[in-house]
């Protein structure tokens, strides 16, 4: 009997993961795919970024899948609803839900209710939002009407982007005894922990000759920044703060180089933005996830003059 039960169980389960995703076409896009921040049931607080386009998934419970499978039951609809702002997509993240009226057997589903256990959120502005659902089962006898479960919610915080900037006052900097000593490039960030950073160092010696010292795409993460300690706990949506990239440009290697800027992120936009190369993203019409007051920062490395010797001139009128 035991064994009977489990593999019972086994099969329910399977069937579950079947009609949710086909029957009900409640499968997630790659398009709109996000990285799930430690979100269980019922956490305290889902962090977004502004702009993202964010993906939430319920499920039924065994009890309803078995009476679905017994035929009693139909796929439950759910009464999705967040507060002003935020806009409910369906599964494919393109169109808004369309509410259901009539399923299995009954014709009078009150409004409100959809079919989608996954559904898209798209995030606008920042603040403070809370997601509910209820779930509703739908009989498949005649006369008989399905159960209201209870409202669930979820809170979520919308922040703001993370910001980069060069913590210089000029945009050109440098000089003599530059090259081999630390030269760390000084930036001010903001937004929450684990900040990165991509950027590139273009190197052009004296005779115009141009190389990549740091290729573009380099990432520096949290620990890789100078100052300040204890970074990693940064919090959401903190203040600029003053680092910097640390930098030793090579010993008598005199010229320009040119410290390009091309995307930041923080945990919080990672995992809720679709960040595309130079850190534009692919939600409300390509808004920028990058914040740069000025793009470049050239840091010149001069040779120090030798003085050479005191030459006699011949003078050739005598």
């Amino acid at each position: 009997m035991r064994t009977k039960n489990f593999f019972r169980t086994i099969v329910a389960a399977a069937l579950c993961a079947v009609i949710s995703t086909s029957a009900n076409a409640q499968a997630l896009t790659t398009a709109h795919a996000a990285t799930v921040d430690k979100l269980g049931a019922n956490d305290a607080i889902d962090y977004v970024t502004i702009g993202a386009e964010v993906p939430y998934q319920i499920t039924s419970s065994l009890p309803i899948w078995d009476l679905i499978q017994q035929g009693a039951l139909v796929t439950s609809v759910y009464n999705w609803s967040i507060g002003a702002g935020p806009t409910i997509y369906d599964h494919t993240g393109a169109a808004p839900l369309v509410g259901i009226t009539s399923k299995g057997t009954e014709v009078a589903i009150p409004a409100g209710f959809f079919n989608d256990t996954v559904i898209s959120i798209k995030f606008p502005a920042t603040g403070a939002q809370t997601l509910s659902v209820s779930e509703r089962s739908v009989s498949n006898i005649a006369a008989v009407l399905g159960c209201d479960g209870a409202t669930v919610t979820q809170n979520i915080f919308v922040t703001k982007r993370p910001t980069v900037d060069f913590n210089e006052v000029s945009p050109t900097v440098g000089g003599c005894s530059v090259d081999g000593s630390p030269f760390n490039i000084p930036i001010t960030l903001s937004g929450s922990n684990n900040p990165q950073v991509t950027y590139g160092i273009q190197y052009t010696n004296l005779t115009g000759t141009s190389s990549p010292t740091v290729a573009a795409g380099t990432v520096i993460a949290d620990a890789g920044f100078v100052a300040p300690t204890g970074w990693s706990a940064f919090s959401v949506d903190n203040v600029a703060t003053h680092v910097a990239i640390p930098f030793t440009p090579t010993a008598a290697a005199y010229g320009k180089y040119v410290v390009t800027v091309t995307a930041v992120t923080d945990r919080i936009s990672r995992k809720s933005l679709d960040i595309a190369v130079g850190g534009v993203s692919q939600d409300l019409g390509d808004v920028n996830t990058i914040n740069v007051g000025v793009t470049t920062l050239t840091i010149w490395a001069l040779p120090t003059p030798a003085t050479q010797n005191i030459k006699h001139v011949t003078n050739l009128a005598w």
